[in-house]
């Protein structure tokens, strides 16, 4: 099958994403593309693979933010998933497989109730962190000062490709955080239990921010950092918090990349209580 029809599938793909209004028509296409070029995208170089991995992190980022099961096949990529030596951009597609499986776990049907599944994704998520390149790390990182104003974390990194590591990562944490079937529900613990769910939560949140700012040239990181906040926007209660997110939100994704805005911002003004 020609592979610029996989590549315009992706690109049509792109559009409904700015559109905002999500849709079944572009996913059915790139659908279709993805299956039947899966093993020779996986195999190969060139445009295909470039669109179907672009494919399949679109589906992964849309996923996450819909809170709904991946529509993909995830068995087509079970011979990639391995665990040797391999360059930073292969090794970032397989932190996404792995965050494909936590979306699935979280979103389709009864899986969240499987402890074994849970633990399963757990550990692999601890083994793809223990088997990262050094490279794949910040080569510098500075706690907030918020006595200064500055809420978010720094994070630098050597490149864009690392940073999507990063943050794919904690988008991962994210949902494993949520959805850890240990966590007390009702009873006496749940309050406390909820309270240090939350905390994580939160913190994770603005590590994503912070990877994003540290590098403003990047904007498919501020991307990233808009769709943790649309998520999770709603937990934080201090006003600082709440004003240095909604700045990412508003500024930072306008100035850099014009992506659609209006309604998160008016999703956390309700959220927050301020006045819209």
């Amino acid at each position: 099958m020609d592979e610029n029809l996989l590549a315009a599938a992706v690109v049509l793909r792109f559009y409904e994403e700015l559109d905002y209004i999500p849709t079944d028509v572009a996913i059915r296409g790139l659908h279709v593309f993805i299956e039947a070029q899966a093993s020779l995208a996986l195999s190969s170089t060139g445009l295909r693979y470039a669109a179907f991995w672009i494919g399949f992190r679109q589906e992964f980022h849309m996923a996450f933010s819909q809170q709904r099961p991946f529509r993909l096949p995830l068995d087509i990529c079970d011979t990639y998933l391995l665990w040797d030596p391999a360059p930073d951009l292969v090794l970032v597609n397989r932190l996404f497989i792995i965050a494909a499986h936590a979306i699935q776990y979280c979103y389709k049907s009864d899986d969240h109730f499987i402890h074994t599944r849970y633990e399963e994704l757990v550990t692999l998520r601890n083994r793809w962190s223990e088997r990262r390149l050094p490279a794949l790390l910040p080569v510098y990182s500075k706690p907030p000062e918020r006595e200064q104003g500055l809420i978010f974390p720094q994070k630098w990194f050597l490149n864009d490709c690392h940073i999507v590591a990063e943050q794919t990562l904690s988008l991962g944490e994210i949902l494993l955080i949520a959805y850890d079937p240990s966590v007390a529900r009702i009873e006496p613990g749940q309050r406390i239990a909820m309270e240090s769910t939350d905390a994580r939560l939160k913190s994770t949140v603005l590590d994503i921010c912070g990877t994003a700012l540290s590098k403003r040239q990047e904007p498919t990181a501020l991307l990233t950092a808009c769709i943790a906040i649309g998520i999770c926007g709603d937990r934080f209660t201090d006003l600082a918090e709440q004003e240095a997110l909604m700045d990412i939100v508003i500024n930072s994704v306008r100035d850099n990349n014009y992506w659609p805005s209006n309604a998160l911002a008016e999703k956390l003004r309700k959220a927050w209580g301020w006045a819209v």
